[in-house]
């Protein structure tokens, strides 16, 4: 009889330290997110701290079942913990699965002359391999966009677009070099452009001005360079310069747009840059959800969704 309550005992001492060790490591995992949202709040930032808040709402995302199990538990100190990542999510993320609070321009009231929509786009082409490029003109031309920038141009995307857009976008920059490549298509007349790089990056960027019903807009398609090595994780990389640059051309008195692929999360310690320069996210205004838009599925990775937001719309306070 002893024998067999000691075998019904030892399962269950096993499923008990097991249920302990879990709920430990569960709580250097708080005591992780804990330090990188510390480390998050330095102005320069160590590159590890910047590299992991790019993936910050997912890291972040199971800390409301982790506190209930903990509050579940009776670990209250391990309730206070896992509070702080809860409630960090709810300030950083909660906002875009509610109700947008941002008022609607009323034309009724203001007239018909305050009212000029436009409706833009930004399209990294880099999403479809070679020779499937159809579905992404598709896309475009079901779009309905007024302006659109593009990211990683080609020379067979140009061809398709030039056959098939011309008629619904007259005005066209396009600079194929690959992932180079940059361009703008545009309903309204683009009165002048330039395609550039900021030394010593490497990938091209696009400015145009648009004549918009007699308003003339900057518009910019850029392509900030990729984190290619731990060092351009940090502040202070080139990265950082680069975009500085790019807000500064768009922060001025006249309406502008800057769009593109920008290889950062709304995390970033770069995201703060066209905040501080003024200028407002569009997806953080009006968009819902996380708006992932990276990575996309390919012959070499095939995600079942994608985990980060690197494209963005960014617009002046005069739209």
């Amino acid at each position: 009889m002893k024998d067999s309550q000691t075998h019904q005992q030892q399962p269950q001492t096993r499923i008990g330290s097991l249920l302990k060790s879990i709920l430990k490591l569960l709580d250097i995992y708080a005591i992780g997110l804990v330090l990188l949202l510390l480390l998050m709040l330095i102005p320069q930032r160590p590159w590890i701290a910047e590299m992991l808040s790019n993936f910050l709402c997912w890291l972040l995302l199971p800390s409301f079942l982790f506190l209930i199990v903990a509050i579940t538990k009776k670990r209250w100190r391990s309730s206070v913990l896992w509070s702080i990542p809860s409630i960090t999510f709810m300030i950083l993320f909660g906002g875009l699965f509610l109700p947008t609070s941002a008022p609607m321009h009323n034309c009724n009231i203001e007239g018909p002359e305050s009212c000029r929509h436009l409706r833009v786009m930004t399209f990294n082409m880099a999403g479809f391999r070679v020779g499937m490029r159809q579905p992404q003109i598709d896309l475009i031309q079901n779009s309905k966009a007024d302006l659109i920038a593009l990211q990683e141009v080609t020379k067979d995307g140009v061809r398709l677009i030039e056959n098939q857009l011309t008629e619904a976008y007259p005005y066209q920059i396009l600079h194929p070099k690959g992932v180079m490549g940059t361009g703008i298509l545009s309903k309204y007349p683009i009165i002048k452009h330039k395609v550039f790089a900021i030394p010593p990056g490497m990938l091209c960027h696009t400015q145009a001005i648009i004549d918009i019903d007699g308003f003339p807009v900057k518009v910019l398609s850029v392509h900030p360079p990729t984190p290619l090595s731990l060092r351009y994780f940090r502040h202070d990389s080139r990265r950082f310069d680069e975009i500085t640059e790019l807000v500064r051309m768009a922060s001025g008195k006249e309406p502008a747009l800057l769009m593109g692929d920008f290889n950062m999360g709304d995390q970033s310690a770069l995201y703060r840059i066209p905040l501080k320069a003024g200028l407002s996210d569009s997806f953080r205004n009006k968009g819902k959800g996380f708006g992932m838009t990276w990575p996309l599925k390919s012959r070499f990775f095939n995600p079942p969704f994608p985990l980060i937001r690197l494209d963005y719309i960014w617009h002046s306070d005069q739209f």
